[in-house]
């Protein structure tokens, strides 16, 4: 679901109210949310059909991983690919990454339990991704929690930083405190 999607000359795709839910049982529970998310990106790859991202900036996002009790089913759990591949090509695809920046974002953790969802935890951060610029399958990130009521504004202030390597070819993330 987007409330609004605006283009603009600046080559800033700007969508407002986004929201993704998926379903554990009968029950429809959130599962990605932002006030804003906005997409800067090369006017050229427009013309050869083949958009390419600059950054990302996703505002106020919200990841909300909520556990069914009865199952133990996760709400992403439908989102994954069923059957992987028996074998990886030795090299990944090349491409570019776009900058990825995380404002005020929160990662929730939640149960479902007789058809409610109770948050039992969550934490919020500001994080940056950085693409590798010899490979093309490697993001540097950089996490900075945060504290404060609810996570959001009001005195929130940084615990100790987080710095890593994300490896989108091997699904692998390398934590460095």
């Amino acid at each position: 679901q987007v409330a609004d999607a605006r283009l603009g000359f600046s080559g800033t795709l700007q969508i407002a109210g986004v929201r993704l839910s998926t379903r554990l049982g009968d029950t429809l529970v959130p599962l990605f949310s932002a006030d804003e998310v906005q997409m800067r990106f090369h006017w050229l790859s427009l013309l050869t059909g083949n958009l390419q991202a600059t950054q990302i900036t996703a505002v106020s996002p919200r990841l909300t991983l909520v556990k069914n009790s009865a199952d133990g089913t996760w709400n992403y759990t439908g989102l994954l690919p069923t059957n992987r591949p028996a074998e990886r090509p030795s090299q990944p695809p090349q491409r570019i990454l776009p900058v990825l920046v995380l404002r005020d974002a929160q990662v929730a953790w939640a149960q479902l339990r007789g058809g409610e969802v109770h948050t039992t935890g969550v934490l919020t951060v500001d994080a940056q991704f950085n693409p590798d610029a010899a490979n093309s399958a490697l993001y540097h990130l950089h996490v900075e929690p945060r504290l404060g009521a609810g996570g959001r504004g009001g005195g929130a202030r940084p615990m100790a930083e987080l710095n890593g390597i994300w490896d989108l070819a091997n699904s692998r993330f390398s934590m460095v405190m």
